[in-house]
């Protein structure tokens, strides 16, 4: 026959076991914190603040970036170019097309979704392109 223990001897231990538990959720709520704080300041330290001036061309993150994937296989993660409109205080922005809408409401500009479009400038003839090959051979 095993022997029992009492009640009061059970409930001891038990109280026991629950101080050990605290202390380890207390270590493991500490090793959060720090590691959260070590994985913003490595953000930070990549991540540079961008300010545009109204009349730039932007793209926009297409959201949501995370979850179901809905479109075709190699869809872009930008949309754009659209031509910042107008620019509040806090680094909102209210972008607008070429054609004078506003498709978007107001995005804010801290939440990184913004990314300036790359310009490239397209020759309008081939004798423009200075490439200096005849592409019309």
């Amino acid at each position: 026959m095993a022997s029992e223990i009492p009640l009061t001897k059970q409930i001891q231990l038990r109280l026991q076991e629950l101080d050990g538990m605290d202390e380890r959720r207390l270590a493991v709520q500490q090793n959060l914190e720090l590691y959260q704080t070590r994985m913003t300041r490595a953000y930070e330290k990549l991540s540079r603040p961008r300010a545009f001036r109204k009349g730039e061309f932007v793209l926009v993150l297409r959201r949501p970036i995370t979850g179901r994937h809905h479109g075709p296989k190699f869809a872009p993660n930008w949309e754009g170019p659209f031509i910042i409109d107008q620019v509040y205080d806090g680094g909102a922005y209210l972008l607008a097309t070429e054609n004078g809408e506003h498709p978007l409401p107001v995005l804010n500009g801290s939440e990184k979704m913004l990314e300036e479009a790359q310009t490239f400038v397209v020759a309008e003839s081939i004798e423009d392109a200075s490439y200096g090959i005849d592409l019309r051979a």
